[in-house]
């Protein structure tokens, strides 16, 4: 019963509807199963590394449940900031994880204008990196729509959103520009325990 009121409390309406319905499943089929949100089972090993629920910085968080690493981890108590150069999907974010803060912002080692490019199809596969979108192009896909974005740095937007100096984890995924938004963080002012990074 604590789980229901925890669910109805912490999600909007229909996504708790969503996530009663797949933990009703898996109650009913087998008690012991592990459900996940990421492509690797990158949640579950987060998951089993802290003992209780933290804080996460989700840099490209791209959708709030398909494919997250952080899903899961919000689904058991924890909360963070989630940051990604698509507005639609902050909104999306806003409204299915409420208790984060959802930051549109472009993330790169300096100040500097970029082109953000999102791709056709039924993925949401975007890059901010000239190179990642001219490999991209070369296999074939076609773009969506492109827009010039100003770059933040990684330290900023952890400044301006009053994170905490040491949290629990920092994931990266950003098509390209991984190494820098990692640069662009000062680990002096701003500790993770554990880092994911996409190679």
């Amino acid at each position: 019963m604590a789980f229901f009121f925890l669910l109805f409390k912490q999600f909007p309406f229909f996504t708790a509807i969503r996530i009663l319905c797949v933990e009703s499943m898996r109650r009913l089929f087998d008690r012991h199963a592990e459900l996940g949100y990421a492509a690797g089972g990158e949640d579950r090993l987060v998951a089993s590394f802290f003992a209780k629920p933290g804080f996460y910085v989700d840099v490209g968080c791209n959708h709030p449940s398909s494919y997250s690493n952080t899903f899961m981890l919000y689904k058991r108590g924890w909360h963070g900031i989630n940051i990604d150069a698509n507005a639609d999907l902050i909104a999306l974010h806003q409204r299915i994880k409420p208790r984060d803060q959802s930051i549109f912002a472009a993330i790169a080692q300096c100040r500097k204008t970029l082109t953000y490019t999102q791709f056709e199809g039924g993925t949401l596969m975007a890059s901010l990196d000239p190179a990642f979108v001219r490999a991209n192009l070369a296999q074939g896909q076609r773009i969506r729509f492109e827009s010039a974005l100003e770059t933040k740095t990684l330290t900023e937007v952890l400044e301006q959103s009053h994170a905490p100096a040491r949290f629990e984890l920092l994931n990266v995924d950003v098509e390209g520009l991984d190494l820098e938004v990692l640069q662009s963080l000062d680990f002096a002012r701003f500790r993770p325990h554990m880092i994911i990074v996409e190679i």
